[in-house]
């Protein structure tokens, strides 16, 4: 009998040295590790600016081409075509650029660009900025004397010009104002023709009318 007894004795201590089972109480085990934060998601760039208005232009004249572009107060020139240099022409402009023409105002086989620039300020004057290509095989200046300087074609100007070129002249078109101030109806018009000067090209006055 307590030889029995001895025997259920170790039994039940085994049992009781037993680990639980799986599942039978046993507490699930907690990750204690610290969380690393969530990656945060980068902002897109932000998008440059769009670009300004600007003008580009492309114009071919006696198989010499030229690339015209305004902005920022700046008018580049670069030709194509010559023989000498095709170097970009870059003149600085009071005003916004408004378009550009060829002609061969003399007739010597060589073009010229005529670009037109819109007066910043109401009242004052447009204003040109042209080149000639010499011989072909560089371009150089053309010069147009501000109207200020000719009294005879200034008298009666308060701004509104328009410059273009019509057939071999370049003309200068702008309303009369009278001495009280008011328009008095009445259009003078300024004929230039090109002729060569001492350090490049001028725009010499040939003739001043009314209608």
């Amino acid at each position: 009998m307590e030889h029995a007894i001895s025997i259920l004795a170790v039994c039940v201590a085994l049992a009781a040295c037993k680990p639980a089972s799986e599942g039978e109480g046993a507490q699930p085990a907690v990750d204690t590790a610290p969380t690393a934060p969530a990656a945060e998601t980068p902002l897109p760039p932000a998008e440059a600016p769009a670009p300004g208005p600007g003008f580009d232009k492309t114009l071919e004249l006696q198989g010499i081409g030229f690339h015209i572009q305004g902005g920022d107060g700046r008018v580049t020139v670069t030709p194509t075509g010559l023989e000498a240099s095709n170097e970009p022409m870059t003149r600085d402009v009071d005003g916004q650029v408004m378009d550009a023409e060829l002609a061969d105002l003399d007739a010597d086989g060589s073009p010229e660009v005529y670009v037109f620039v819109a007066p910043a300020s109401e009242g004052g004057p447009a204003g040109l900025v042209a080149f000639a290509a010499n011989k072909r095989k560089s371009l150089s200046d053309i010069y147009l004397a501000p109207l200020a300087e000719d009294p005879e074609a200034a008298d009666g100007y308060k701004g509104g010009d328009d410059i273009a070129v019509v057939e071999n002249r370049l003309i200068r078109r702008f309303p009369l104002v009278g001495e009280d101030g008011q328009p008095t109806g009445k259009t003078r018009q300024v004929v230039y023709r090109l002729t060569p000067g001492e350090a490049g090209w001028v725009l010499e006055k040939e003739r001043v009318s009314e209608f």
